[in-house]
């Protein structure tokens, strides 16, 4: 009898608890509605901080492009534009391959496409800095300026110097092709009108190779020939460092199975008395 009394209290008890829970929460929690026009004006009554300025948060809220310009980026190809830096921005050189080499700016880049053999027909041409590790990119209407830049160069500094070495090398290159002087004699009188920065830029062991590759370079040109017909022999190659005749005999560019011979009077005379 007590067990039921305390089951039936228990019940009575729980269901008054679930009515009182029912009441607060309908009493706190009610729905209410507003129209368009009161949710407008209470979004146009929320102020901001004093210490907040509008154009910062427009340009906070503003979304980033991906392709936004980099201000110096911007620079450099304001500056290419600049009649006054008309030779620091342009200057076109070619390359020992025949390729080419674009100065602008203290920078040096070359040509990433089209193909070599297109270059002169091509309406646009696109360049790279030839910095190792760097990924800049650069256009040009032709082999014409103005250089356009795409982003701006983080690993390497402008070199305006530079200019005068390129040039420098180019005239060292023309000095060794065209004069037997020594490359020591060569390099002292180079230095003479060079300024500082290029003089430190000049290694001499390197300037050494250079005229050295050079003159290498022009004893060995006509043999790139696909056939002995083709071949013509320079005249710095027909005699010995003695000054005698090595090129001796040949049957002819004409000959269709031409023999060239290459030896001296001596050594013709050595084989004939030891012939046997």
């Amino acid at each position: 009898m007590c067990i039921e009394n305390s089951q039936e209290c228990c019940s009575i008890f729980h269901i008054n608890l679930q009515v009182d829970v029912q009441q607060v929460v309908n009493d706190l929690c009610f729905i209410q509605s507003f129209d368009d026009s009161f949710n407008d004006q209470y979004l146009n009554e929320i102020c901001l901080d004093d210490s907040i300025h509008e154009p910062e948060v427009l340009d906070v809220a503003k979304p980033k492009s991906s392709k936004q310009v980099d201000p110096l980026v911007m620079e450099l190809n304001k500056l290419s534009l600049d009649s006054e830096l008309k030779e620091q921005a342009w200057e076109v050189m070619r390359t020992a391959k025949k390729g080419y080499l674009l100065f602008s700016l203290g920078l040096t880049y070359v040509v990433d496409k089209p193909k070599l053999c297109d270059l002169s027909t091509a309406i646009t041409i696109y360049w790279k800095c030839n910095f190792a590790g760097c990924k800049v990119r650069g256009i040009s209407a032709g082999l014409n300026p103005p250089l356009k830049v795409t982003q701006a160069h983080i690993n390497h500094k402008m070199n305006p110097a530079k200019l005068e070495y390129l040039n420098t090398l180019y005239q060292i290159k023309a000095q060794a092709s065209d004069s037997s002087d020594q490359p020591r004699l060569i390099i002292r009188r180079t230095q003479l009108t060079l300024s500082t920065e290029c003089v430190s830029m000049l290694r001499k062991d390197a300037v050494r190779q250079v005229i050295q590759g050079t003159r290498n370079k022009k004893q060995l040109k006509g043999f790139n020939a696909k056939c002995l017909t083709e071949l013509t022999i320079p005249t710095e190659l027909t005699k010995t460092y003695k000054n005698k005749l090595f090129y001796f005999a040949d049957s002819g560019s004409n000959e269709r199975n031409r023999v060239i011979l290459f030896t001296t009077e001596d050594n013709l005379k050595l084989l004939s008395k030891f012939n046997d």
